[in-house]
Order: structure tokens, then sequence, then C-alpha cells
């Protein structure tokens, strides 16, 4: 049978942002809303009103002249299985100096909760270590545009990750690092998943990272279309050094 649900959207102060909208959805068929989003409206709520399991991700996409770009946002909390109520991680944040292209890292904190509440956010670069709280109404959003330069006050450049700390209620985050050229309002980057505090490799433990792309350094220099190159990063949390053997293989299986 088909499933019923309802899309309600928020205003960034927790307030309704239109009228909800109802959706049903055929057995393992999609449900596309273009466009269904209000002005105004920062958060989305997906409620399941019969049987059936839904999986819901919205698609931002920049319309800046010269934009184009699109990322998926998810509820990270229930696809990492997350309380909301527990320490998560961004495992990566960061401000560019000014240049030919800056970096930066915008973050949304809802309160999903039905409380006022706290959420402490604390970023760490190194020896950098900024803390400053944010304080929301149920359902209501804080969004934070550049947030390492701007909310936390970070001078660039500064690349570290942050930890959202619940204080009351339960939080749901989400992030996009993403850079920007001078003189165009475009962007071009991509949401962040948000993970448990808990989460990282130790002694012994591995990742398989597939799909990774490289192009030689004259092509990424000249901005040839239809190339692209991989960044990898590694984040310690725990405050202690750690060494990390990372291996590279070929299409073919060879080890670099």
């Amino acid at each position: 049978a088909a499933t019923n649900a309802t899309l309600s959207v928020y205003a960034a102060d927790g307030t309704s942002a239109g009228p909800p909208v109802l959706l049903t959805v055929a057995p393992f068929s999609l449900a596309k809303l273009p466009y269904v989003v209000p002005p105004g409206a920062v958060t989305a709520v997906v409620t399941n009103n019969s049987g059936g399991r839904l999986l819901s991700y919205a698609t931002p996409v920049d319309d800046a002249v010269g934009g184009g770009d699109t990322w998926a946002q998810s509820d990270w909390n229930r696809l990492s299985s997350l309380p909301g109520s527990e320490p998560v991680l961004i495992p990566i944040a960061r401000a560019s100096s000014s240049g030919p292209t800056y970096l930066r890292t915008d973050v949304s904190i809802t309160n999903t909760g039905n409380v006022t509440a706290t959420a402490k956010v604390r970023y760490t670069a190194g020896a950098t270590v900024v803390e400053k709280n944010v304080i929301l109404a149920p359902l209501a959003t804080a969004v934070h545009t550049d947030i390492v330069a701007g909310f936390l006050g970070v001078t660039p450049p500064s690349i570290g990750s942050i930890i959202i700390t619940p204080q009351g209620s339960a939080f749901a985050v989400t992030s996009r690092t993403y850079s920007s050229t001078q003189g165009s309002l475009a962007t071009f980057g991509t949401a962040v998943p948000t993970v448990a505090l808990t989460s990282g490799l130790i002694v012994g433990q591995s990742r398989l990272i597939a799909g990774l792309e490289d192009s030689k350094a004259t092509t990424v220099n000249a901005a040839t279309p239809k190339t692209a190159r991989t960044d990898f990063g590694l984040i310690e949390r725990t405050g202690q050094a750690a060494t990390v053997k990372v291996s590279l293989y070929l299409n073919d299986g060879r080890s670099l």
C-alpha cells in the first residue's frame, strides 16, 4: 500500500513558514517535490502518517548567476542512529584568507525538542579552541554562514572541526563546506555528514574510501572542464598524536 506523509516547513524562529504539504508515496517509489520550500523556510519536517518506511532528503540548488551547484542534505541523526541529545562532530570547518578562491563552512543547528535549550559550539584547529553557545526555542534554527570567521570570530586562514554539545534538548545539525571566487556569488561545495563524537578509527581498524579522482597538476591549473581532483583529510579527535597509514590503489588494484 502507498504511504502517506506530511511535509511541514518552519522559519528560523521555529514558527510555521507555510501550510503543510500532504503527499502519497507509492511502494518502492520516489515522490519528488520541486520548489516546495517557500521563502523564509529553513527547516523541513517529514512525518510518516501510515505504513511503510520513508527516507527523505533535500537538494538545495545555488541559483546565483554562474552557479547551478546542488548538494544533498538529510537527517544525519536518523541515518546514523544518533539520538540528537549527545555530542556530534562536524569533521571539517574552515575559513580561508582572501584570494581568488574563498573556502568557508556554513552550519545550521535546529532544536528538535519541545523546550528552549542550548547547544555548545566548540571549534578546534590545533592550539586554537573557541567555544560559544547557541540558545534556541523549539523548532528554531540558527543558520551560521561562514561560521568559523563569522560566529566564532576566528581569523582566517583556519581549518579544523566543530563539536556540537546539546544541553537540555535534542538538536539536528547540518553543514556545508564550499568555495566561491572573487566577483561571483556562485558557490561550489558539498554537505558534510554530521557524525557521532564517539566515531573514528582505533588501532587496527581501517576504512575504504572509493570513487577517488585525480588529475594532473597542469590540468587543474588550467581549469580544464570535466576533470576532477580529490582532497583528503584526517582528523584526530582525542588530543593524542596518531600515526596513520594511507594506501592508494589504481583502478586495476595496484597500490601506489
